[in-house]
């Protein structure tokens, strides 16, 4: 029990222990928790909500549970942390410190904070999944021990570079990293820290989007109505980013999150700007992006600009016709059932446009393109229904 809470929540701690030790041994002890939790929650008593959590991660983790443990003790922390209970926060994070090991734990402790991401306490994450190599690198999804919230950790390896590209690296991507971590847009994913290893190697902390990725979408076989209303929210998202002098430059249906939320409402939220950078900037990342997305300037090491992603939504958008992305002059049938149909004269300009060679003769309307696939999503929506 902490030494430091007022009466009232001593008082709680005490009411709540003992409620618990009716709920010892098992997995009676987890339905009991779990029930206790929920009571509390609803009558607003924090403190007894915050041990019941605390209680329920040890108990998931005596019977194996690990994963679920994590979570019970993540949203203790962060239901301590927001009801002010400070002392009770941190001895939640010893906890998961405790029982994560050094095979769970991403610390950031001996790298260099490059845009001041962090916060009172240095950045340390216990890693809940990890992903292999894709495209710009490798990426883990953990939790942040500074609130007890999810993020996602992207990494690319710059250790081949020499000191001096390196440190070009570092002074490019400082401001323009700042510039993505203050976009406040619930369709981009918010850049919480950047830093980097005395060896080279690039960490980019992002929240972690919870959803479907696009890629996904595609293969359980989304209604293209769905799916065009989808491309045009990535095209308005494209145009805030490009406003503020941001390019994804690795924009792929991986990196796009369908989210939605209470109402029903569907909206999409780019994720992994990990490679993001101002167009204004000659940057050392240029090569970095996945084909067949990645623009023909920049797959030859050429300076990019937003009409790079630009591109990218184009080979995304003809991508769901036919299940491929098609070259320039064989764009694909629209597969619904037995009964395809031709891609609309209207989409298929638009993508004919946005697949240019040469970024000079691209379109940059992005606006227009947004609404070339809402008006076609709800045609399709009339003629189908």
């Amino acid at each position: 029990m902490p030494a430091k809470d007022s009466a009232f929540e001593r008082s709680e701690f005490i009411q709540a222990v003992t409620e618990l030790q009716e709920a010892r041994g098992g997995p009676p002890a987890v339905k009991s928790l779990e029930h206790l939790i929920e009571s509390y929650a609803k009558q607003r008593l924090a403190v007894r909500e915050v041990v019941a959590r605390r209680a329920l991660g040890n108990a998931l983790f005596k019977l194996g549970q690990d994963d679920r443990a994590r979570e019970a003790l993540a949203q203790s922390l962060r239901c301590a942390l927001r009801h002010d209970l400070a002392e009770v926060a941190d001895e939640i994070r010893a906890d998961m410190l405790k029982s994560a090991g050094a095979e769970h734990l991403e610390n950031f402790a001996d790298t260099i904070d490059l845009i001041g991401g962090a916060g009172a306490i240095d950045r340390r994450f216990i890693r809940v999944d990890r992903r292999g190599k894709e495209g710009a690198g490798a990426e883990s999804f953990a939790i942040d021990l500074t609130d007890g919230r999810h993020v996602a950790i992207k990494t690319v390896d710059l250790s081949r570079l020499s000191e001096a590209q390196r440190q070009a690296v570092m002074n490019t991507v400082k401001t323009e990293y700042a510039a993505a971590g203050r976009l406040n847009d619930p369709r981009a994913a918010r850049v919480l820290d950047l830093r980097m290893t005395p060896g080279g190697v690039l960490s980019v902390v992002q929240r972690y989007v919870p959803g479907p990725t696009l890629r996904e979408l595609y293969g359980t076989g989304a209604s293209p109505e769905r799916l065009l209303e989808l491309l045009a929210g990535i095209a308005d998202a494209l145009a805030v980013l490009h406003g503020k002098g941001i390019v994804h430059r690795d924009l792929k249906p991986e990196n796009v999150i369908a989210v939605r939320d209470a109402r029903g409402l569907e909206w999409p939220v780019l994720i992994n700007l990990g490679i993001a950078l101002a167009a204004a900037y000659e940057d050392k990342l240029r090569h970095f992006g996945t084909p067949p997305y990645v623009a023909p300037e920049q797959a030859a090491g050429r300076p990019v600009d937003g009409r790079a992603d630009i591109y990218a939504l184009g080979q995304m958008i003809a991508e769901i016709w036919g299940g491929k992305v098609p070259s320039r002059f064989t764009l694909g049938l629209l597969r619904r059932g037995d009964e395809p149909a031709l891609m609309p004269r209207a989409i298929r300009e638009v993508v004919r446009g946005m697949l240019s060679q040469n970024p000079e003769d691209r379109t940059s309307d992005l606006a227009g393109v947004a609404q070339t696939l809402r008006t076609q999503s709800q045609r399709l929506v009339q003629r189908l229904g």
